[in-house]
């Protein structure tokens, strides 16, 4: 079990979480390239930054401040929580995008642009919003 901390004016590059590890991106941190395995767990605080991650089966990503190029494999999971954005996400057949409050999606290849909406809005759905 490790903990990776992004503090601000760091920059972290191809880390790798298992079960187990754990990765929060403070305000002002960027993370690069992180593959989130099964039971690994990546935060991204308001203000931090990540930046073409990929979530793999059983991995998970919250996300308060910002992600962009995100990979969400089958069976992984990316939460935009209140405040975050999350822009230009792949979800593969089986990966799931939860939008949590007022958290914000944009982007993304046109084959998921739909998706997206369709997530977002069956979201707003079941919340009664």
């Amino acid at each position: 079990m490790t903990t990776y901390i992004v503090s601000s004016g760091v920059i972290s590059s191809g880390i790798t979480l298992n079960s187990g590890d754990s990765e929060l991106v403070q305000s002002g941190g960027t993370a690069l390239d992180t593959t989130i395995n099964s039971g690994g767990q990546e935060t991204v605080s308001a203000g931090g930054v990540d930046i073409s991650a990929t979530i793999k089966s059983g991995g998970t990503e919250f996300v308060y401040g910002s992600a962009s190029a995100t990979t969400v494999s089958s069976g992984g999971l990316e939460v935009v929580e209140s405040g975050g954005v999350i822009s230009g996400a792949i979800v593969d057949s089986g990966g799931v995008l939860d939008l949590s409050g007022d958290g914000t999606i944009s982007g993304g290849t046109g084959r998921h642009r739909h998706r997206y909406r369709h997530q977002r809005d069956a979201l707003a759905a079941e919340r009664g919003q």
